[in-house]
């Protein structure tokens, strides 16, 4: 065998060996999860202090609020996925999957509730104005 092909096999063997770890990582904290029910679901019925969207940067508003090229981007990302991990398995599933109707449905239902519970926050104005746009968007992009 080649030297070339014995560091191929190698550095194959590397990846392998990481891709188990990530895996193994990833099933350990979907079996933690599992096992603790107190995680989300008595604190707030399920639901995590920092959803999907903020977790993957999606903010709007004066403070923290992206421009709407980004926001856009970040939307794109949201539904094309994959996504972070928040919450518990049950809200996870919410999410169905990448580029699924149920994602795209969830997003809209979030950015409907956004605006339906800050609408007549006027210190929140430009946060409403922001998810409609967005709204708007993932209806006539999708």
């Amino acid at each position: 065998m080649a030297r070339s092909e014995e560091c191929l096999e190698k550095g194959e063997k590397e990846k392998s060996s990481q891709y188990e770890e990530i895996i193994e990582g990833i099933m350990s904290e979907l079996k933690r999860r599992l096992s603790d029910k107190s995680v989300d679901d008595n604190r707030s019925g399920g639901l995590p202090e920092i959803g999907v969207m903020a977790s993957m940067g999606y903010h709007v508003g004066v403070t923290q609020g992206k421009k709407p090229r980004i926001r856009r981007r970040i939307l794109d990302d949201i539904y094309s996925g994959p996504i972070v991990m928040v919450g518990s398995l049950e809200h996870m599933d919410e999410w169905g999957e990448d580029c699924s109707t149920k994602r795209l449905k969830k997003m809209k239902r979030n950015l409907k509730s956004f605006i339906t519970s800050n609408k007549n926050r006027k210190f929140l104005e430009t946060a409403v104005k922001e998810w409609q746009e967005d709204l708007e968007y993932l209806e006539k992009e999708y």
